[in-house]
């Protein structure tokens, strides 16, 4: 009595050049399960890397790369943007190329000139703290009156909590969290 495989995903190389999901793969994926899984997007991402997101796509799933910022060389400003209008060999390696958030863009790509590729963004700063080390505490990383002011640079650690910035920085300051 032969039993039918559980449905998965699977690279289907022979056919659509994709990930599929039904119970026909073969057998030597049938024998060693690793060749198959429960989601479209690590079947995509672990045997169709270099074409991600037409793999996505093609397997009957929804691109969200029109939402992601990647690094715009077209031009001389040293920018990230999410315009849904990325060449394909940036949506083609979308999991190198391509970053849900502004600023882990620019740090991969433009951390030489994170001010100018993090535009306004940069001039709201983020809200986390750093050591301010000519007050000795820890301070908020914003323009608003209760803020210590911008961060300095990309060599500042940023914390979520103050109580953790203080506790790394200056831990012989009885009153840095006051």
């Amino acid at each position: 009595m032969t039993t039918t495989p559980e449905p998965k995903f699977w690279p289907d190389w022979l056919g659509d050049d994709t990930c599929v999901f039904n119970d026909k793969f073969p057998l030597y994926m049938q024998l060693n399960p690793s060749w198959t899984g429960s989601t479209l997007e690590d079947c995509c991402k672990w045997y169709y890397s270099w074409r991600y997101d037409d793999c996505i796509v093609e397997g009957g799933g929804t691109s969200n790369t029109a939402t992601l910022y990647y690094p715009n060389w077209e031009g001389s400003d040293h920018v990230c943007v999410n315009n849904g209008e990325a060449p394909a060999y940036i949506t083609q390696a979308a999991s190198t190329f391509m970053f849900e958030d502004l600023e882990d863009c620019c740090e991969k790509y433009y951390w030489w000139n994170m001010a100018q590729c993090l535009g306004s963004a940069a001039n709201a700063g983020s809200s986390k703290y750093y050591a301010d080390y000519r007050l000795s505490k820890c301070v908020k990383d914003c323009t608003d009156s209760d803020c210590g002011g911008l961060v300095g640079g990309v060599w500042d650690e940023l914390y979520d909590d103050k109580s953790v910035c203080c506790a790394q920085k200056f831990w012989w300051v009885e009153d840095c969290d006051a």
